[in-house]
């Protein structure tokens, strides 16, 4: 089976290692989720980034904050119908053909699929969180001590924010952070707790 993205394979100066880590995307194929009615998007999508940043990154680290799952939960029976979703002046739905050109499409992000590529392009998995742990860890409540509560003019706007990035109801679970790196050595200070690169 071919990977769904080699036609992207001429602009990227060819590298072996990129193409490897679409193939290893491709290897998964449909049979992964024979149930599941799901575009391949986002795999191709996981394979293009993956497939950049293993042909240019000699040393260092580079991070990826998407809304997404590890695959045992993005083809869960519950999401049989896929992930994708669409959006139109605050109303979601999913039809894709409705307005084309005037909705926002989108759809989750497999983070094993990142994970993969990235092992197959020469990548190291340096960390893997939710976003409330990998924000948590960075010191944002460290950050937020810095305004008392008593200037309510001043904190609640602040406090209101990183409730929206951090509760579990809105973006602090369903965000996810992935680090990926080549020759890079030292702790990444957003993955030294809860780090759950083992549910990739």
């Amino acid at each position: 089976m071919r990977c769904p993205c080699t036609w992207f394979a001429p602009r990227a100066e060819g590298s072996r290692k990129a193409a490897s880590a679409c193939e290893a995307i491709a290897s998964t194929g449909p049979g992964a989720w024979p149930r599941a009615s799901c575009s391949r998007r986002p795999r191709r999508s996981n394979c293009l980034r993956v497939f950049a940043l293993a042909g240019v990154l000699e040393k260092g680290a580079a991070f990826f904050v998407d809304y997404g799952f590890p695959e045992k939960e993005f083809y869960h029976p519950q999401r049989k119908d896929g992930t994708l979703m669409c959006h139109y002046r605050h109303h979601a739905h999913a039809d894709p053909f409705f307005l084309p050109g005037l909705q926002d499409i989108t759809s989750h992000v497999d983070f094993s699929a990142i994970a993969t590529s990235a092992r197959s392009g020469g990548l190291e998995l340096l960390g893997y969180t939710g976003q409330a742990q990998f924000l948590v860890n960075c010191g944002i409540t460290e950050v937020m001590s810095r305004t008392p509560p008593e200037d309510g003019t001043r904190f609640l706007p602040f406090a209101n924010q990183a409730n929206r990035l951090m509760s579990p109801a809105e973006m602090g679970e369903l965000f996810k952070v992935i680090a990926l790196g080549r020759g890079f050595a030292a702790l990444l200070l957003g993955f030294r707790e809860g780090d759950r690169r083992q549910a990739l």
